[in-house]
């Protein structure tokens, strides 16, 4: 989205501001921010041990920014840039390491950092911006003050979900062992994305005599998920196959050629393979809770996530689905909804309304 909105205000000069150095696997992202003419990368050269544990204990200048801007923006966390800068705007994705700490892949004293840092921003940001209505309720049900300064702007998927590029599907289909049927989930596969349950459901199906598509994981497993990966290859490994993170043009031809997304996730402040399956025309499986039924729009299959039989009773009817061209336009019209062009104009109206303290 940012890049984006980088070239929408195209009259306004944007730094972007890092500790110390950005993650390798963004390397080639930023550096095409830094070749937009308005756009300048700066590495504030501070320690980072010492800036966590300020947030942990709570001081409130622990990520303070040595520079005068018009606007502070924080992206992804709701990080407050020193008390000095009054016009600021920060994200919250989620309060998923607040609501159910029992399935984040957060630690204790990360999830703490998380708490301070927006105890910060409801007290200091002019504008908090929530990535669905969802996170905007969820945080205003702890702080309710903040209700007028919260803002939903819905996140949006990457532009090649919606070109017509895609890789050869038989070479991949090959290379892969891949089934001609196949439900697809990808990811990082962490404790409240819920793929034990998902997997236990299947196989109790399987075990019952159904026959089910294959199921393809895409994605890393936390350490805490390995006992999941050790269940597929002790139980599941005719019926599971597991590929890492695969780059986006094979990640999309693999979502295209699937017939359809299982995302039972305990929590999420949005649910991005939701959007990103729709916009190939697939059906999804999605949870009942936190974000999902408003980001499927009333299009999926819902399940409650702490019930197996649920489960179980989701992949019956998704596998009672047929074509339906109406369905696929549906799903690919509600997908065209979440862009990062819209997602930057609505920020940008923002911005406005921030620098004219509205």
């Amino acid at each position: 989205m940012f890049k984006e909105l980088i070239r929408l205000r195209s009259n306004d000069n944007f730094k972007l501001i890092f500790r110390n150095s950005y993650p390798d696997f963004l390397k080639d992202y930023f550096s095409s921010l830094s070749e937009l003419p308005n756009c300048e990368i700066v590495f504030e050269k501070y320690n980072r041990k010492i800036s966590n544990l300020m947030a942990l204990v709570g001081y409130k200048n622990y990520n303070k920014v040595n520079f005068n801007g018009d606007v502070y923006i924080s992206a992804g966390t709701p990080d407050i840039m020193g008390t000095d800068k009054k016009k600021q705007i920060v994200f919250v994705a989620d309060l998923s390491s607040i609501r159910t700490p029992e399935n984040s892949s957060v630690k204790w004293h990360g999830n703490l950092i998380f708490r301070n840092s927006l105890k910060l921003a409801v007290k200091f940001a002019l504008k908090i911006v929530c990535i669905s209505n969802f996170t905007r309720n969820d945080l205003n049900n702890i702080y309710p003050e903040v209700f007028e300064k919260t803002e939903v702007v819905y996140d949006g998927i990457e532009d090649f979900w919606f070109d017509d590029r895609y890789e050869d599907f038989e070479t991949l289909k090959i290379n892969y062992s891949l089934k001609d049927r196949y439900w697809i989930w990808w990811g990082a596969v962490t404790k409240r994305k819920n793929l034990f349950s998902l997997l236990k459901a299947y196989q109790s199906l399987i075990k019952l005599g159904n026959e089910l598509p294959n199921i393809l994981i895409i994605g890393n497993f936390a350490p805490d998920q390995i006992v999941v990966k050790e269940f597929i290859k002790n139980e599941l490994i005719d019926y599971v196959t597991h590929l890492p993170f695969q780059n986006v043009y094979t990640l999309k031809t693999l979502v295209k050629n699937s017939i359809g997304l299982l995302f039972p996730s305990y929590y999420e402040g949005f649910g991005l393979p939701v959007i990103e399956a729709f916009s190939q025309g697939k059906p999804v499986m999605h949870s009942e809770v936190t974000s999902l039924p408003e980001i499927a729009g009333g299009l999926g299959i819902s399940c409650d996530p702490y019930s197996v039989e649920s489960i179980q009773n989701a992949l019956l009817k998704m596998i009672e689905l047929k074509e339906d061209e109406n369905e696929i336009l549906k799903r690919k019209q509600w997908a065209s909804k979440f862009t990062y062009k819209k997602a930057a104009e609505q920020f940008s109206k923002i911005i406005d309304g921030v620098v004219a303290n509205k």
